[in-house]
């Protein structure tokens, strides 16, 4: 269980109680808070769906722990001392169709669709309405992912399986050294970056050349591109499949935009991001875009792993630790409207599944709404097809008969 103070973006403390405490993260927070009140006045407690309990929100209310929890959407037990937010995300996602020849929408063919799906998300808190407007809010709650970037530092960086371990108490004691261990490492260089920044009078935003998408179009007309080669069982199995053609006229969950090239297929927390970045595309006037300026934290970090014997021993020099710092910290331009799919390449990890499992829901629903399959979907299925709509389709460009020989 980990400890992130989101205002000063460092890490407070790491604490590992094993796997007996595996799924019990609303008990070690409770009596974390228990044991550790008096220092807990003017903390604001900033928590994933992990803690979505009633119980855990009367128990932060009765002792006086302000807190900020995403909730389910349908809370309706909630006490009404307690505010309820509630924030739409906006995802777009390109479905291909898989079977080009077999399933046609009004009598064409077509590559594929863009899925539009709104997603709710609740949050529950009793601060004061006064003090913390619903923005406020919702950007605190957008701060809480820097502990998930925190964790994913500390596993590329430290090598938890070096840890030899035998017995119960060694495990325990081997972790607690190596988190204290981590948390020196981290906080040096963070501050390393904060010296930095103040020493260069850096400044964190800049502009960064807009990216232009243009239209691929094939010079050579007479260019025939060969299918792969596929054995008979398979041609057999393609044949067998009857052609499914859907009339989407009167289909209330398929809405078109007028301008299928103003539409950016990318994933945001924000609606207003989504609104500037269809300004971004087929416009020459703007050739750049705002962007933030961000260092790596790894490289900072293997600075440190140089400077530490000298920090250690007191016998670090400014000219050694300005050297240093030059050489490691380095600042990226990141465009903060786009926000990439994390994605694991290693199968059957988290990310690897749910990315996987994430496609073929989407293809689930998009063949529910055009007709294509008559599967019964789940329930899970069933509430993010009421939340999608197709926006776009895109059709088999018919060949050019004048050029064809």
């Amino acid at each position: 269980m980990g400890f992130f103070n989101v205002s000063y973006d460092i890490p407070i403390e790491l604490i590992f109680k094993g796997e007996e405490a595996k799924n019990k993260e609303v008990i070690l927070l409770q009596n974390y808070i228990i044991e550790n009140k008096k220092e807990l006045n003017n903390t604001i407690f900033v928590l994933d769906r992990a803690y979505c309990s009633y119980n855990f929100i009367d128990f932060c209310f009765k002792n006086k722990i302000k807190y900020i929890v995403r909730f389910r959407n349908n809370c309706l037990n909630i006490s009404k001392k307690n505010r309820i937010i509630k924030f739409n995300e906006v995802i777009y996602d390109v479905v291909q169709n898989d079977n080009i020849n077999k399933h046609l929408i009004n009598n064409q063919k077509f590559k594929s669709v863009t899925l539009k799906t709104n997603n709710e998300y609740t949050l529950i808190t009793n601060l004061n309405i006064n003090d913390y407007s619903d923005e406020q809010i919702k950007e605190m709650y957008h701060q809480r992912w820097n502990i998930e970037v925190f964790f994913k530092i500390i596993k590329y960086n430290f090598k938890f399986s070096d840890l030899k371990i035998t017995t119960l108490k060694q495990n325990n004691d081997n972790y607690s050294i190596h988190n204290i261990k981590i948390l020196i490492i981290y906080l040096l260089a963070k501050i390393m970056e904060k010296v930095h920044l103040h020493v260069n009078k850096i400044k964190l935003y800049g502009t960064i050349k807009k990216r232009i998408f243009k239209n691929r179009t094939i010079k050579n007309n007479n260019i025939i591109k060969k299918d792969k080669k596929i054995n008979k069982k398979q041609q057999n199995e393609l044949n067998s499949i009857p052609i499914i053609n859907t009339d989407i006229t009167n289909n209330k969950k398929i809405i078109l935009k007028k301008n299928p090239n103003q539409l950016h297929i990318d994933n945001n927390n924000d609606n207003t991001k989504n609104n500037d970045k269809n300004d971004i595309i087929n416009n020459k006037e703007n050739n750049e875009r705002d962007c933030i300026l961000k260092p790596c934290i790894t490289d900072i970090i293997k600075g440190i792993f140089v400077l530490i014997s000298e920090i250690g021993s007191g016998k670090l020099t400014l000219k050694l630790y300005s050297n240093v710092a030059n050489q490691y910290i380095k600042y990226y331009k990141i465009d903060p409207t786009i926000n990439n799919k994390r994605i694991c390449k290693t199968p059957f990890k988290k990310w690897y599944v749910k990315g996987y499992t994430n496609k073929s829901d989407n293809v689930k629903i998009v063949n529910y709404i055009l007709g294509f399959s008559k599967i019964k979907l789940n329930k899970n299925l069933i509430v993010k097809l009421n939340n999608s709509t197709i926006v776009n389709i895109n059709y088999v460009e018919k060949p050019n008969i004048k050029n064809c020989k």
